[in-house]
Formats: structure tokens, sequence, C-alpha cells
């Protein structure tokens, strides 16, 4: 079953039963069905069927209710989060192809109303469209194969990748999850994540699926540990999902050690490594709730999950863990060869790549048959994902992370490769090169430093401000350092590993 009809199965069960809260305001199953049907009638009549659409809202139930009308009027949905820069914006718009820009707040298209009418995409402004009145609106017949979003994610060349995800994609995990985790009618899920994200798959339509309350955490709230804090003990959450970095700032910068949060019975974490004594602070600081590791790329979701418990927290690195249902793990060397299989016992753990097979896995990117084919493996005749991680089996089928292939890092959750950041600095008219490295910091979260050599006297702080008009802030560089020159190694390549413990040094 489509992830938007489980939702509609539970509207029709429970329709008096709160769906969505945000603001204060409540929404009935019965009342988003209505709305979403309404609103997914008039995309229909509006627009070409199969239309990709973006949605250019902020979190909100509106939010929520367009996502789903979307699919239910079998349109691909787009997420795009308004606070990103202009460019930013275009150049998420122009690679998705969309026929149409969805927004509840007209005022948020100041970055470019005459650029969006030069390219014919249509807006549509949802708050004009979902009001109460009778709808018949049947979903329109999808094949699993279809695409139901795409979320856009990092790329190494300064254009941002459309990862494409089909209504089975959506469905494995979704269906896996409900499975896995006891979300109950009772529960109050928070929507921590922005909506381009993939943890509020997990979020919206695992909590509409079970009949439980979908609780939305307005974007300001989440900036401030202790105003997050607050709401979730306030709005009683009982399940949060949400990336180590963010856990990290609750258990630094809130009142979270000393007044628990007694009301969260199910805690998820996901988007990042969490080491084990950053964790241990956050077990202890909630006591009644479970808490759980969650691994897995935006083109596979979830792949590996682990309950953690006291025994993890006193290892170097918390395992992944197993697989979920219908997904299977291998690992192989250089040449693409199985190392070594889950639960395989050997005298010494063998390491490889991380490979995913199984209908979780994303056929590809938007219009980059290249980049598609890089990310993919043929084993034993199967296709695969490479992940880029490297892991290893324990002898009971327990996957342990090794580390990445790779110039990709995760900044507080999100994806970033370092050669997207560095190609929007060298667009820059005085920046003749640039190195993007990353580092710990003292929370053990990766931050960005970046090393630029200019052609002009050209301040830290001019680049600053010129890579916050380009670039959303998880993937600007913490620091700015300017170089007359670049260490170079012998074939005259820069040097990359002395400029990692330059950085080392500075910090």
């Amino acid at each position: 079953m489509l992830i938007h009809e489980l939702f509609f199965n539970t509207a029709a069960q429970t329709p008096d039963a709160p769906a969505i809260e945000f603001s204060g305001t409540v929404t009935t199953y019965y009342e988003a069905a209505i709305r979403v049907r309404v609103l997914a009638q008039t995309l229909a009549d509006t627009l070409p069927a199969h239309s990709r659409v973006a949605v250019h809202m902020r979190k909100s139930d509106k939010a929520v209710l367009t996502l789903l009308a979307c699919l239910t009027a079998g349109m691909t949905y787009v997420p795009i989060d308004p606070r990103y820069p202009p460019l930013r914006l275009r150049e998420v718009v122009m690679a998705a192809s969309v026929t149409a820009l969805l927004v509840d707040d007209v005022s948020l298209l100041s970055w470019d109303e005459d650029w969006l009418r030069a390219t014919g995409v249509a807006v549509i402004d949802v708050t004009m469209t979902m009001t109460d009145c009778a709808c018949k609106h049947q979903s329109l017949m999808m094949r699993p194969e279809d695409s139901a979003y795409i979320l856009f994610t990092s790329g190494s060349t300064g254009v941002p990748k459309g990862v494409i995800i089909t209504h089975a994609n959506a469905a494995a995990f979704v269906g896996w999850a409900c499975r896995a985790f006891d979300v109950r009618p009772d529960d109050r899920v928070a929507v921590h994540a922005q909506l381009n994200f993939d943890l509020p798959v997990f979020d919206l339509y695992v909590t509409l699926a079970k009949g439980g309350t979908v609780v939305m955490i307005d974007e300001e709230t989440t900036m401030y540990p202790q105003a997050l804090f607050n709401f979730l003990r306030e709005h009683r959450i009982t399940v949060l999902y949400a990336v180590p970095s963010a856990l990290n700032s609750l258990v630094a910068k809130s009142t979270l050690c000393r007044d628990g949060l007694p009301d969260l019975r199910l805690l998820l974490y996901a988007g990042e490594e969490y080491l084990p004594g950053p964790l241990r602070r956050l077990v202890e600081a909630i006591p009644s709730a479970r808490v759980f590791n969650l691994y897995g790329p935006i083109e596979t979701n979830v792949v590996t999950y682990l309950e953690v418990r006291p025994e993890h927290l006193d290892m170097p690195r918390v395992p992944l863990g197993n697989p979920v249902d219908n997904v299977k793990l291998v690992l192989v060397d250089a040449d693409g060869c199985i190392v070594q299989r889950a639960g395989q016992s050997v005298i010494s753990p063998t390491d490889g790549e991380i490979i995913v097979i199984g209908e979780c896995v994303s056929p590809g990117y938007l219009n980059k048959p290249e980049a598609t084919e890089a990310s993919r493996l043929i084993v034993n005749g199967a296709m695969g994902y490479r992940t880029g991680d490297y892991g290893s089996w324990d002898d009971d089928g327990t996957l342990r992370f090794l580390g990445r292939r790779d110039s990709l890092v995760k900044i507080r959750g999100f994806r970033v490769e370092l050669g997207d950041v560095e190609a929007v600095l060298v667009r820059h008219p005085s920046v003749v090169e640039a190195v993007v490295v990353a580092c710990s910091d003292l929370d053990l979260m990766k931050t960005l430093t970046a090393f630029v050599h200019a052609k002009d006297k050209l301040s830290a702080k001019a680049v600053r401000v010129w890579v916050s008009h380009q670039l959303p802030d998880y993937m600007r560089p913490a620091q700015y350092v300017i170089l007359d020159t670049f260490p170079r190694t012998g074939t005259g390549k820069i040097d990359r590993r002395a400029l990692e413990v330059l950085d080392g040094e500075k910090s």
C-alpha cells in the first residue's frame, strides 16, 4: 500500500482523532483528509498528470497536507527550504524541472519573481484552494516504480543532485518502520528536521499510518536548544527523531539533564555518527526512553538499526546494527568482490565498502546518468547501491562502521560534498583556488574550514559574506583561512593532507 493510502485508511478508521498539530491549531484526520482531497483535485485540474512540483513552504500543517495532496494527485513533490539563498533555490528549481511552485506565503518568493515568470513555472497558493468543501477526488493509480518525491542533496560539481524516491522505495521504509517501532494512536511525534530532509518521512508517514499525532516544531524553536527543550516538554512529545548534533545541543545548552523529558518513550537518531561519550550523556538524561541508532543514506533511507544498550556505550564506536527487513547488505573490496558475509566467523574482521541491495534503493539521480551509474555496483547478479561507507561484520551479524570512502561528510545530519562547497568558493571573482577540509569540534561534531588562495587582497570576512549568499547555513565553513599559496605534493597537486594538519594545529 502506498504511503498516502495508509493515511486515508487511518482517516477512515479514526476520523475524529488529532492528525496534525501546529502553532496551537489541531487538525483531525477527517479534516486533513478533506483538505488533502480538495487540494489534490485542484492540482489534478490545473497541472498535467504526473507533474513534478516544488513545495516551497516552511514547516507547518499546510505543508504536510500539501505533500499528501501531491501524492494523492499523482504528482512528484520536491520539498524546498525557503531559507535557502536565492542562487541555491534557482538551482534546485531548474535541476528539478518543476511545472509549478506550491506556496502558502507569496512573500517568500521575493528571491526572484521575474525569474520564475521567465521560466514558465506556475505559482499556486495552496491557502486559496485548501478549503472545506465536498470533494470526492480519488488517488490516481500509481505504479510502485513511479516517483513519489525527490530530495536534493549536495553534489560534488557544485550543482545539487536530486535523489529520486519511488512509491516502492517509500513504502518499503514506512512499512518496515511501522513494524519495527511501536508508534501508537496516543503518541505525539515531533517533526524536528526540515521537510527537504529524509527524517520527516518517518515523522509524517509512519505516524499518520499508525494514527498518532504529528506535532510540527516551528523553525525558530529548533534553532535554540532551551526553546526546543521547552517545546518537547510542554507539548508532551513521546517520539523524537533527530540528528546527533541537535541532540548534543539539547544536552549541553538546555536544562534537559536537570529536568528530563518524562513523556519521551522513543528517541531515534540518524544522519551522522554519534560517538559513545556524548551519546552516554544523552541516554542518562532520558532514562525512560528507548534509543535507536538508524543508518542509511538518502538514496536508501534506513538500512540498519540498533537499540542502544549500556554495552554499546563502552565501545570505541556505536555499531550500526542489523539490516532492516527486505534489505541485503554486503561488504566488498576495491574489485567489487564480497569480503565477508553477515554472521560469517573469521579470525580477524575484514572491512569493505557497504553495498545496499533491495526495494529501498533509489533508481538514481534526476537527469544525472553518470552519477547514477557511478553509484551502482552489481553483486552476484543484483544491482546494489555503493554507500561510500566502510564497515565490518561481527560474528552475530551486527554491522560496524569504520569510516568514509571519499570527501563526503555529514554536517548536523545533512550530507555535504566538500567539492560542492569548494565549487562555490571558486566562483568568487578574486578566488584562484579553494580547499575545504572537515574536522571535529570539541563536541566531536564535524565542522568545515575553507582555505582560500586569492589573486587580490581578500579578507576572510568578505569570503564569509560571499558564501552566505550562495549556500545554506549547514554547508557554510565555520572558519576561513586566506593563504598566499597552497602546499603542493611532488606532482604539483594541492597537498590536502598538509592542509588537514594545518587545520588541526589551528584548532
